[in-house]
């Protein structure tokens, strides 16, 4: 019983030490500091965190770190959205992705 209670408490414990993705996510966007994205595990959540702060600081160098080419055209977009700027698509490689961005742009 003992080493039962034990394990529970541990793993309550380490659940404590873990920043939930959207607390860290808020952090990197407020203070515009995508290492902070670093702190979460998983894959998505990390991606959601590092284009928050890539629209945010309207920073594509930071799209183009994506893991993924979805990704990386997600980015580019919202900050092509954002600054209502076409011109910023012209990074996407794939001729389809980025006639999408500029229609993205278009109907913003």
């Amino acid at each position: 019983m003992r080493l039962a209670s034990a394990i529970v408490l541990l793993v309550l414990l380490a659940g404590c030490t873990q920043d939930k993705p959207s607390k860290v996510t808020g952090n990197a966007v407020a203070t515009g500091d995508s290492s902070i994205c670093d702190k979460i595990a998983d894959a998505r959540s990390r991606y959601e965190c590092l284009m928050q702060v890539a629209v945010g600081t309207d920073n594509i160098t930071l799209c183009k770190m994506m893991q993924t080419d979805e990704w990386i055209v997600d980015c580019v977009t919202n900050i092509s959205i954002k600054r209502k700027d076409m011109t910023i698509c012209d990074v996407i490689e794939a001729q389809r992705s980025r006639d999408d961005c500029y229609k993205s742009v278009q109907s913003s």
